[in-house]
């Protein structure tokens, strides 16, 4: 149903990546919340699997106030802020659930009634963007690397999960998948509801 500028038909992906979304979280089950709630931004959000690593509370803050917006900044630009990040209600929901005060030294989570007193002080960039949203145990960010190697792909294996290349050959799918997840089903959602504005939907 969809044209591109020179008017040939779009081929549109031979998988459902929405529905591919919900086989990897089943399949990662296990993961710690904390790694559940990474991978729940990139799928709400598009977002790479290195951009939600090392967010902070000022990000989240200064994207909407602690809603469902986080304003990433992009390594690529001189930390210039170039993406607003918008997040599902239920992965707002668990960010704020991780904000509980637990742990000690480094790793002591602040509770949300601290971020939103850190928020109204005079300097709240400060106080806030030392808090990351993602931290691991330690307090450290973690990193693409163990994202895609120690939980994405163990998990995938474990259950299984193949897709078509395009080719005909079913490989397992990687973290990229999960950035087209949320868009693909918008666009599936517009499709029923303007089944007739093809340039319309094409344009968006």
């Amino acid at each position: 149903k969809y044209f591109i500028e020179s008017e040939e038909v779009y081929k549109p992906k031979l998988h459902d990546p929405s529905r591919i979304r919900e086989e990897v979280f089943a399949a990662g089950e296990t993961w710690p919340k904390r790694i559940k709630d990474i991978f729940s931004v990139i799928s709400d959000s598009g977002c790479r699997i290195s951009e939600p690593l090392e967010l902070t509370a000022w990000d989240w803050w200064e994207g909407s106030g602690f809603e469902d917006v986080i304003r990433a900044p992009n390594k690529q630009s001189n930390g210039t802020r170039v993406k607003d990040l918008l997040l599902k209600p239920a992965t707002v929901e668990a960010i704020t659930r991780s904000f509980d005060g637990s742990g000690k030294g480094r790793s002591r989570r602040p509770t949300m009634d601290q971020l939103r007193k850190f928020a109204t002080i005079s300097t709240p960039q400060l106080a806030l963007e030392r808090i990351l949203l993602f931290p691991r145990p330690d307090g450290k960010p973690f990193t693409d690397w163990t994202l895609r190697n120690t939980y994405f792909v163990k998990a995938i294996e474990k259950a299984e999960i193949l897709i078509d290349d395009g080719n005909g050959t079913m490989v397992p799918p990687t973290p990229h998948i999960l950035r087209h997840a949320r868009i693909d089903e918008e666009v599936r959602k517009l499709d029923g509801l303007y089944p007739d504005q093809e340039r319309f939907l094409a344009g968006l």
